[in-house]
């Protein structure tokens, strides 16, 4: 299992053991071998999905593994396509995650952008 889909799967855990019920948590990833891997840790109830299996749907907590550890792997072609970033920025009603490479995300200039928007305020971390 790589890092990230493990990230992601203790991170629905930690959710579920604040009080989160775990339907209402859903993790997105570009790749079905990355939902596949991901879905193996998950508790009962968590919903792991492609981006294109959650457009026109919503969870009160979303996690996006975008699946980027450098810039030669696939999953950069993804991450620059603005509609597909979208549909998983924007499925989670209370809460969303990303999870990724920080340095590879910053490179890419829609996630830049967002960093740059949303980076810095009220405390939002998002490349830590």
């Amino acid at each position: 299992m790589t890092l990230e889909a493990e990230a992601a799967a203790s991170l629905a855990n930690k959710f579920i053991e604040a009080g989160t019920n775990p339907y209402d948590i859903g993790i997105i990833t570009p790749y079905r071998g990355q939902a596949e891997l991901i879905l193996k840790k998950l508790e009962k109830g968590v919903e792991c999905a492609t981006v294109y299996r959650y457009q026109g749907r919503e969870k009160r907590v979303v996690i996006m593994s975008m699946v980027n550890s450098n810039l030669e792997k696939k999953g950069r072609d993804f991450v620059a396509q603005p509609e597909q970033v979208n549909v998983g920025l924007t499925r989670g009603m209370c809460r969303t995650v990303i999870l990724g490479d920080s340095e590879t995300l910053r490179t890419i200039p829609l996630m830049n952008e967002l960093y740059l928007q949303l980076g810095t305020k009220n405390g939002i971390s998002l490349f830590g």
